[in-house]
């Protein structure tokens, strides 16, 4: 099969300790033997090849599936894996009947769970949980390579790090601005970075999302964001890169402070709007129109800022300080590449949202639209 990992086993869908309760709890024991209600995994391009469209429930009171297999209780066989609804009575656990049911999938692809009732059961609540899971674990198949990603990810900003820090700390004081920008922005991706590891990989063996986590994740991305836009902002204003520019004290102007901050509070809905893209079935025209707006603030502070150096390296030119000129001209051009590639990221992130469906080849390389 194409699963990640599939040599580690098949995936699995298991229906735990569900039960049904009526609002009238005296009424409960009337339905203790009801069969009518079940829950259903079922692949989901062969769901009308399974349920007859025109009938779905049989004479015996349960879910009609075609062939062999109408008019069955508990059922795990061709793709089917259904499971009867026990009565239960509030904070006890359904009596006679196994709390949980487990079905291993024999061929990955998109499932779809159905909820049936068969009969005339009313004001009944489902209680319980359904969990699928791969081989690997709970995340969605086109999630694991994020994982891998942030993984390695944490170890070179790490090693990195471990690196340069002792440098930095040798020749504290003779660093320039920039320098100390630069180790501020390192340290706080290389957090970025082990927070969403330890994110996903919590929520690859627990099935569920850790706040904490996440928070701490989105947090350290958006401060490398506000970090790295002040960086470019005091560049761009001459300031921090040398002997010439020590005494420099422009200001930076409030709205490109404020335009670094919007970039960095969109990127953070961003990142929260992607996480539950699949969870939620958003549509590609609400992913759309919240990437746009990040698209265009981080296009006008780039420009801004390539229109700002060259203002400045005319400067120089005219100065003649030629050590500061070649360090502006190398930095403009590192602005204008990195504006280049990031039209390149943004126009494959937007190939990967207009879709509803991805094609079966490209499902394993989302992660790198999304965040590689």
């Amino acid at each position: 099969d194409d699963a990640p990992d599939a040599a580690l086993g098949k995936p699995t869908v298991s229906f735990q300790n569900l039960q049904f309760q009526l609002s009238n709890s005296k009424s409960a024991g009337s339905h203790h033997a009801y069969k009518g209600l079940q829950v259903g995994f079922l692949a989901f391009d062969d769901l009308w090849k399974l349920v007859p469209k025109e009938n779905f429930c049989s004479p015996e009171g349960l879910l009609q599936l075609n062939a062999a297999t109408a008019g069955m209780g508990n059922l795990d066989s061709g793709g089917v894996h259904l499971h009867t609804v026990p009565c239960g009575v509030a904070g006890m656990p359904p009596l006679d009947e196994p709390q949980s049911m487990n079905s291993a999938l024999d061929n990955t692809g998109k499932y779809i769970m159905i909820i049936s009732n068969c009969g005339g059961l009313t004001n009944a609540t489902i209680t319980g949980r359904v969990a699928v899971q791969n081989s690997f674990g709970y995340l969605p198949a086109y999630e694991y390579g994020t994982l891998h990603m942030y993984g390695w990810l944490a170890l070179v900003y790490i090693v990195l790090n471990f690196l340069w820090l002792p440098l930095q700390i040798k020749e504290l004081q003779h660093l320039y601005p920039v320098q100390r920008g630069l180790t501020l922005i390192s340290m706080t991706a290389m957090l970025e970075a082990v927070f969403a590891y330890a994110f996903l990989k919590h929520t690859n063996v627990t099935g569920t999302r850790h706040g904490i986590l996440m928070m701490a994740f989105l947090l350290c991305d958006c401060m490398k964001y506000i970090f790295g836009g002040w960086l470019i902002l005091n560049l761009a204003a001459g300031n921090g890169i040398g002997k010439d520019t020590e005494g420099a004290e422009e200001s930076m102007p409030f709205t490109s402070v404020l335009v670094t901050l919007l970039f960095a509070a969109q990127q953070s809905v961003w990142r929260i709007v992607m996480s539950h893209r699949s969870s939620n079935a958003l549509y590609p025209g609400f992913l759309l129109v919240n990437a746009l707006p990040g698209m265009l603030i981080f296009a006008v502070f780039f420009v801004w800022a390539v229109r700002k150096l060259s203002g400045l390296i005319q400067t120089l030119v005219e100065q003649k300080q030629t050590s500061s000129l070649k360090v502006f001209i190398t930095l403009r051009r590192a602005l204008i590449a990195g504006l280049c590639m990031s039209v390149a990221v943004s126009s494959m992130q937007i190939a990967g949202v207009s879709p509803n469906d991805l094609p079966p080849w490209a499902w394993r390389y989302a992660w790198f639209l999304d965040d590689g």
